[in-house]
C-alpha cells in the first residue's frame, strides 16, 4: 500500500523562509543585471549625441572614458592613448584615475600589434610587470589601429567579462569614428586656409 502523499499549497512552498530568501535573491540580481544592461546600453545610445555637442576632441575622450568607467562595474582605472601622426608615438589623451594612469605598454602593443581587444587577468604569466586585472582595446578605423583603450582594476583578483569587451570594443569604434572625422576637418580646414592663401 502507498503512503499518502501529502500536499502543500504552492503558496505555503514559495513563502517559506528559506524559499522566500531565495527568491529574494535571484530577484535582487535580476533587478541589478536589468539596470546594468540599461545602463550599458544609455551609454551606447548617449554617445552620437556626445559627437554633436562636444567639439573638442579631448574632452569627448575623457567624457566617454569616465562613462566606461561608471557603467563597467569592475573598471576603476581607465586610459586611452593616441598615434601622434607625425611622431608615430603613443600619447596619453585622457584618463580616469585618483593617481595618475595605469598603462602597461606590453599590453597596449599586444592590442595594436592583433587588432582586437582582450581581457588581462592579473597574475597570469607573462613578463612580470602587471598584477592588475584589466582589458585592452585598440581604436580601429578602416584597418588603421588610432589607438588604444584600456581599463582596470588593481585589486588583480577582479573579474572582468565577455560583454565588458564588447561594450568596451564597441565604444572604441565610436571613438575611432570621431577621433577620424575630428583629423578630417582639422585637414579640410587646414587646406582650406592654405587655399585661401594662393
Amino acid at each position: 500500500m502507498n503512503a499518502p502523499i501529502m500536499e502543500l499549497p504552492v503558496g505555503d512552498v514559495v513563502d517559506s523562509p528559506s524559499n522566500r530568501k531565495v527568491v529574494n535573491r535571484f530577484a535582487q540580481l535580476a533587478e541589478t543585471a536589468a539596470t546594468d544592461a540599461a545602463r550599458r546600453l544609455a551609454l551606447l545610445y548617449e554617445l552620437p549625441e556626445q559627437f554633436e555637442t562636444e567639439t573638442r576632441l579631448d574632452r569627448l575622450l575623457q567624457t566617454m572614458l569616465e562613462h566606461l568607467v561608471a557603467v563597467i562595474p569592475e573598471a576603476t582605472h581607465g586610459a586611452l592613448l593616441l598615434r601622434d601622426n607625425e611622431s608615430n608615438e603613443l600619447l596619453l589623451k585622457a584618463y580616469v584615475s585618483s593617481n595618475g594612469p595605469a598603462v602597461n605598454q606590453v599590453f597596449v602593443r599586444r592590442a595594436l600589434s592583433e587588432g582586437k581587444g582582450f581581457i588581462w587577468q592579473g597574475g597570469e604569466e607573462d613578463d612580470g610587470s602587471n598584477n592588475m586585472a584589466g582589458m585592452y582595446v585598440p581604436l580601429l578605423w578602416q584597418g588603421e589601429a588610432l589607438g588604444v583603450i584600456c581599463l582596470n582594476n588593481p585589486n588583480r583578483d577582479a573579474i572582468f567579462t565577455a560583454e565588458d569587451v564588447q561594450l568596451l570594443s564597441a565604444v572604441a569604434h565610436c571613438a575611432a569614428l570621431a577621433i577620424a572625422n575630428h583629423q578630417l576637418q582639422k585637414d579640410v580646414r587646414l587646406k582650406t586656409k592654405l587655399l585661401e592663401r594662393v
